[in-house]
């Protein structure tokens, strides 16, 4: 067996690892999965801001969005606001305007069942009146699905509430 050349080696890694990214990057690409977890490791692949800069806008111009309800969990009270439609296998966005209580260390929601099997977990992004949640619709919806809000305060457990979904 003769040995790998070492410029062979690096040039068969530097073409895996660019396909890799660019497969991975730009519009309409499923983000990378953080390792043993349904949560992406870039909230930001695909988006046109930087980190740190909150999703004041909703993606979808004029729309003031569809109020869904308001869920208290861990203590923070949070009014669900859908904006566009939530339609099977594509992305919904959804702000999440804290009412009252304690600041979230995180909030994480979901379009499923509320033990998350079969979804995508996502972590909402700060905003400056929230939170902004991109959660993808599985492709199969059915009637018992709910927008599942997950709550994980400073100090303290997680708690996860679900609001009901528009009617199509």
């Amino acid at each position: 067996m003769r040995p790998i050349r070492p410029t062979l080696l690096l040039a068969t890694i530097s073409t895996i690892v660019f396909a890799s990214s660019a497969a991975l990057s730009g519009c309409g690409g499923e983000p990378e999965k953080t390792p043993g977890t349904e949560e992406p490791a870039d909230e930001h692949a695909g988006h046109n801001h930087a980190p740190g800069e909150g999703h004041d806008d909703d993606h979808g111009g004029e729309d003031d969005g569809t109020t869904l309800g308001t869920v208290t969990a861990a203590g923070t009270k949070i009014q669900v606001v859908l904006h566009g439609e939530i339609t099977g296998g594509e992305e919904a966005h959804v702000d999440l305007k804290a009412v009252s209580g304690p600041d979230p260390e995180n909030v994480r929601g979901w379009i499923g069942l509320e033990s998350g099997e079969g979804s995508m977990k996502g972590k909402a992004e700060p905003t400056s009146g929230g939170y902004h949640l991109h959660a993808e619709a599985p492709a199969e919806m059915t009637t018992d699905m709910k927008l599942w809000i997950e709550v994980e305060p400073a100090e303290g457990n997680r708690e996860t509430k679900g609001v009901a979904l528009p009617s199509n």
